[in-house]
């Protein structure tokens, strides 16, 4: 996703403004075994980024407990969507006696 702006930076002792465009693309990336952090060349390209290039960086830490409990929870909304029809028509009031095989009276 790319994002352009304008913005204003101070570049000189006698305050003189300069306009700068900033762009700003957002992507997933992962934490190298080395600690640094991948980049992925569509987006260096798209930026126009060389080596050696200045960039800021804003880390936002991704809860994948978040992304489990929403997946455990639509796991659990698709429970029985593909169930047949048992034909009784009593099982919420005989749910023991279908599940246990037992009488009512045994119960």
């Amino acid at each position: 996703m790319l994002h352009e702006f304008a913005s204003s930076i101070i570049l000189s002792r006698e305050y003189e403004k300069v306009e700068t465009i900033m762009k700003t693309i957002e992507y997933i990336g992962k934490v190298l075994p080395d600690g640094h952090l991948s980049l992925p060349d569509q987006v260096q390209k798209e930026l126009g980024l060389g080596p050696h290039s200045s960039v800021k960086v804003t880390i936002t830490v991704e809860d994948s407990r978040v992304l489990d409990e929403k997946k455990g929870w639509e796991a659990f909304r698709r429970l029985g969507e593909g169930a047949a029809g048992s034909g009784l028509s009593d099982v919420s009031a005989k749910h023991d006696q279908y599940l246990y095989r037992k009488s009512k009276w045994a119960l």
